[in-house]
């Protein structure tokens, strides 16, 4: 599904005791380094068994304190979650 924004989060939520696998969010905004502000998402998006995340043509931006991935300078992507549990975002 195509999605426009000009920065991305890509967060996990801790796994809980029981659980299998941790959901996935992204966090998407109008604006570039979003963790600077206290701008919130223009939309949130989760995502429940993932296995693996693929990041196509974006530069990416590992934010240390909380473990959380930044793709800044967006315009449009192209957010997709296969059968294998692989989700692919990829810079349109």
């Amino acid at each position: 599904m195509k999605y426009k924004a000009k920065s991305i989060i890509i967060s996990k939520r801790p796994k809980k005791k029981g659980e299998i696998s941790r959901e996935f969010m992204l966090a998407l905004f109008d604006i570039n380094d979003p963790h600077k502000t206290i701008e919130t998402p223009k939309e949130n998006i989760k995502f429940k068994n993932i296995t693996r995340v693929i990041i196509k043509g974006i530069d990416i931006h590992y934010l240390v304190e909380g473990g959380d991935v930044l793709l800044n300078s967006l315009k449009q992507v192209d957010i997709r979650k296969n059968k294998k549990g692989h989700l692919t975002i990829k810079k349109i």
